[in-house]
């Protein structure tokens, strides 16, 4: 509200008039992803995995906003991502698999299934 009430004083409503005269249908449309897939959608799952789940293993896929981003580009918009974001996005994933263990758990497993074996000739 507050910036509400600075952008009346500061622009005045004659801004507010022309803008509201140039909003068209894909404007309504963005209005309305954003409302219902980004605010109900997406920070009702958030809050839903917060409430479930420490914090410490929720917040690290906050990372993958941007890979999320470029992946729904590449599919829904056709656009290439450069050899810099796919570098950045891989670096994202590795670092979010480190931050999690992923890394700790493939280990463990290849030691468990290494160690398998062995056990079966024994007995």
């Amino acid at each position: 509200m507050p910036l509400l009430g600075l952008s009346l004083i500061f622009e005045g409503v004659g801004r507010w008039e022309r803008a509201a005269s140039s909003v068209d249908a894909s404007g309504v449309m963005a209005l309305a992803y954003v409302v219902i897939v980004s605010t109900f959608f997406g920070y009702g799952v958030w809050y839903w995995l917060m409430s479930r789940y420490p914090a410490s293993t929720v917040a690290p896929f906050t990372l993958l906003v941007p890979v999320i981003g470029i992946i729904t580009a590449w599919l829904a918009r056709n656009e290439r991502p450069t050899w810099g974001e796919l570098a950045g996005s891989f670096v994202v994933l590795v670092g979010l698999g480190l931050a999690l263990g992923v890394v700790d758990a493939l280990a463990s497993a290849r030691t468990r299934r290494a160690a398998s074996p062995s056990e079966a000739t024994l007995a």
